[in-house]
């Protein structure tokens, strides 16, 4: 964990601590710090009944229990820490219609297709967009299935555009994308988005409901 509390970006297990902090801000009341979220769990539970759900990068599994119409929400995260601290909370709000495992995205291979796969807690937040993980988002969609995605759009500062450059030269890609480019790789990969929200305070942030074409 870094100094400001926040997961390490690329590879390793998330620390205890991150663990325990990440847990109890999901524990009871809403927490401010992640309302855009919430928002955007709300809405899709609002908009779909009886749908089945993959959540990418479910983490403690606070956000599971705003889908109580779904059929079946199910939670992956590559952290055994996550997913163990996700399965007390499963059993805390006797959620159901959940179910937890560990397991990495990109090696995923379920036996089901799902109605709505979600990667917004991982691609556009700890790991840069590609073109393979929406094509694999769409292998996992049930026909006129969508894929909920988020992004932040790069702010045009030269501390920014720096910051770009030393993060090529480090061959480290950075996890912003501009929203036209990404509107672009979701035509090619397969998808029309149907519907936008976008949070501009500090980050210029984005949601997409994206729908299998």
């Amino acid at each position: 964990m870094d100094r400001k509390g926040r997961a390490p970006m690329f590879g390793g297990d998330c620390s205890d601590d991150y663990v325990g902090n990440y847990l109890r801000s999901h524990e009871d009341t809403i927490s401010q710090a992640y309302r855009f979220d919430y928002a955007e769990n709300l809405l899709v539970d609002a908009l779909f009944e009886e749908y089945t759900l993959l959540y990418v990068g479910c983490g403690t599994g606070g956000f599971l229990r705003l889908h109580p119409r779904a059929r079946l929400v199910h939670g992956i995260d590559y952290s055994p820490k996550m997913i163990e601290a996700c399965h007390a909370l499963i059993e805390r709000f006797a959620m159901r219609n959940v179910e937890a495992t560990v397991a990495d995205f990109a090696s995923f291979r379920p036996d089901r297709l799902y109605d709505i796969v979600q990667t917004a807690g991982v691609h556009g937040s700890y790991l840069p967009h590609t073109e393979e993980a929406l094509r694999k988002v769409h292998s996992l969609l049930h026909p006129d299935g969508y894929g909920l995605f988020s992004l932040t759009a790069p702010p045009r500062t030269l501390g920014h555009y720096w910051k770009r450059c030393k993060s090529w030269l480090r061959r480290k890609p950075l996890i912003e994308i501009h929203p036209d480019r990404f509107r672009r790789m979701l035509a090619r990969t397969g998808f029309a988005v149907r519907l936008e929200l976008r949070k501009g305070e500090r980050l210029d942030r984005y949601f997409l409901l994206c729908r299998k074409e």
